[in-house]
Parts: structure tokens; sequence; C-alpha cells
């Protein structure tokens, strides 16, 4: 077996001389406790598990997510068993289900009354490849996360931001194990292979974007409220638009209402991969690379939030990216009408929302000023965010 890894955004090789794991794969958990598989005090979470392989296709028996109860489960080649532990003391697997993704994202105790700082998951489930296949392997993790494919480590590491890297997955089965134990009051983990080259960089985007005059119909979240979905219902409308979607956490946009009059969906990537839009033809679909997503910068709210001051500070606004972007916007995309709608963590978003200006953006900001008592009027035609100055000037400038 020879196993060629590097740098993150490099090609990974892999070669492998049998099938892994045989018939009737039992693995059995150590018996010692440092680093991933620890509940502390000599605990051990790992699970022990015997796999049954059926027609390009995987059973367990265990305690499901939906019924509590034991009961067999299949996965198909393509799917993942998720294996749910509580790293809590006393505490351990909780259940497990078949997912097509191995992903998820919630906070605080929002998932089987597991407190996010506890969580612990591991999948495991097959690929099928009927010739050697290059994919983009994509993941991110609050924690503490180890990957390995046929029995070698493709990554150990942790707390990774939108990770990518090549690899070229044998002919025939593959066997994947991941194993992921979350950090922080917010879980957030992903893992998808994608086809090779998906992203686009800022000048193509705008290159596509900037060969119409429709306006763009801005959607922005932080995180979506529930399973990683945020609704958009769409505008009965004929005139053409292009629809921009930008969250922080990963985000799956289902599009409801007439999608006929949307030209091309824009999608941006901040500190989660596996964005995703459905109901929608993919190929009017364009993924900003994490380097012009950066650059735009996302917003989900356009008015600002502003502190008075006090013996710590002199006063500041919060979470308003709204006006900066709205300049990335115009100076990237050419002048053209742009809309907003957005919430922290929506359901459902209406789209278009409103109309918005530069004037209209600078004018809440000022306001916010005010009403926190901060305003200077000498800063009446800038504000300085900490990072950049920013005027209320005419889009495009």
């Amino acid at each position: 077996m020879v196993l060629g890894i590097a740098t993150i955004l490099f090609t990974i090789t892999f070669v492998y001389t049998y099938s892994y794991p045989q018939e009737g794969y039992q693995r059995v958990p150590s018996q010692s406790c440092s680093g991933l598989g620890c509940l502390g005090e000599g605990q051990v979470v790992d699970k022990e598990y015997t796999l049954k392989k059926e027609d390009q296709a995987i059973k367990v028996t265990e305690v499901s997510c939906g019924s509590m109860k034991r009961e067999e489960m299949t996965a198909q080649f393509g799917q993942f068993v998720a294996y749910y532990f509580d790293r809590s003391f006393g505490k351990g697997f909780v259940c497990a289900e078949v997912v097509d993704e191995p992903a998820i994202t919630y906070a605080d105790d929002e998932f089987k009354g597991i407190d996010s700082r506890d969580l612990r998951i591991e999948y495991i489930g097959y690929q099928y490849y009927q010739e050697p296949t290059e994919k983009s392997v994509l993941f991110n993790a609050h924690g503490d996360i180890r990957i390995t494919v046929n029995g070698g480590v493709l990554f150990d590491g942790d707390d990774i931001y939108n990770t990518s890297t090549k690899y070229t997955f044998p002919e025939g089965e593959s066997f994947i194990e991941i194993w992921y134990e979350n950090k922080l009051h917010v879980a957030d983990f992903g893992f998808f292979l994608w086809e090779p080259d998906f992203e686009s960089t800022l000048d193509e985007v705008a290159q596509i974007v900037n060969s119409t005059t429709h306006p763009i119909y801005y959607a922005g979240v932080y995180q979506p409220a529930t399973d990683s979905t945020v609704e958009l219902n769409l505008p009965d409308t004929a005139q053409p638009y292009i629809l921009m979607l930008a969250s922080n956490e990963r985000s799956i946009w289902k599009l409801t209402g007439n999608t006929s009059a949307v030209s091309h969906v824009v999608i941006t990537t901040h500190s989660s991969y596996g964005n995703r839009v459905e109901n929608i033809d993919q190929s009017k679909v364009l993924y900003l690379d994490e380097r012009g997503s950066n650059e735009l910068g996302y917003f989900y709210d356009s008015k600002p939030s502003c502190n008075e001051a006090n013996d710590q500070h002199d006063g500041y606004c919060q979470d308003f990216e709204a006006l900066e972007v709205y300049y990335q916007l115009a100076n990237n995309f050419s002048s053209r009408p742009i809309y907003f709608t957005g919430d922290y963590n929506p359901r459902v978003l209406e789209v278009p929302g409103e109309l918005i200006t530069s004037e209209l953006l600078f004018k809440r900001l000022v306001e916010a000023k005010e009403n926190a008592s901060i305003y200077d009027p000498g800063s009446e035609q800038c504000h300085n965010n900490g990072r950049d100055t920013i005027c209320p000037r005419e889009a495009g400038q």
C-alpha cells in the first residue's frame, strides 16, 4: 500500500492491493484514552460494530435515531452510517442513522439533547468507482477530525475551515471512516466529495454576471435555523435576475416558486464548505472560491447595531458589513439594482426583499450611531470600522 499525501490543494494518489474491510469486518474500540475517542476518566467512546455487505450496500444493527430502538439499517454505497456519541461523563453512544452526507450543524443541545461541546460522531461508508476517479475532497470542522480511506490516513488535525484537496479514488470499492469531536457551542462539520475544479474565481464570476444587466437579488444568513436548510420563496416575475446566496455556516438553499427568471445563482463560501442550492438547473450555479468570497464579504442584516461608549471602549458599531459588501458588489458587478433579504438564522426568506443603496445604508449607520449617542458630525462623510474607511459614495466608484 502506498499513500502519498502533501499539503492542502494538492493531488493525493492512493494505491492499494487488497479490499478493506473484508466481509464481516469488525472494529473493536481501543482501550487507551488519549485524544479522539475519549470520554474522560478512562471511558472509551469508540463504537464496536460489525459490517455486513450486500449488493453495494452495508447493513448494521444499532439503536436508530428515529425509533430509538435497535433495528437494521442499510446504507447504499455513497451513503454513510453516522454514530452519535455524548462525551459528557457517564454517557456514550446515543444512536445511529443513515445519511447521504457526513455533515451536521447545530448549536447547544438542539440535536438529540447532546450538548454540542460534548458531541462526537463516527461515520462509515463505501464509495464505488468503475475506474480511478479524481474528486475534490472538501471538509471543515469546529474540532478534531480524522479521515481514513481504505485504512490509510487522509487527514488528521483540528479546527479546519474550508479545507480542500484532491484525491484519486482507485477502481472498485473504497471504505471511508471519519471521526469528529466538536469543541465549540456550535457544532459545524462537513465532508463532501465533489467534482474537481468546481469553483470559480471572482474575475470569472464577474465576467459572466457583467455579460448581463440583470439586477442582483442578494440573500444572506449567518446559519440556517434547522437542518442546514433555508427556504427561499422566489417572486413570480418574468424579469431575469442574478440570485446571490451568502452564509457563514453551511447552508442548503431550497428554492420555491418561479425559478425560470433566475439567470444565474452565485454561491459564496465563508467558514464552511458544502453550500448548495436545490430545485434549479445546476448549470446555472456558480460557486465562488474562498478568496473571492472573502473579498466580497457577506452580510445578513441591513440595519447596524451600535453600542454606547463606556470605560472599556469609545462606542462602536457591530454586525454591520452591509455597506462594505454593497460597495464590493457594485464595484465588481457594475452598477445595477441590488435587492436584499436576510436574517441571522431563518427558516424561510422572501425574495427579492428591499432595494438597497449606499445612501440608504449609510443613513441607517448614522441613525444607529445617533441612537447610541456616539454620532460625530465630523464623521458624517465616512465611517471607520477598524479595518477600512467607508463613505457614502456612489455605487461603482
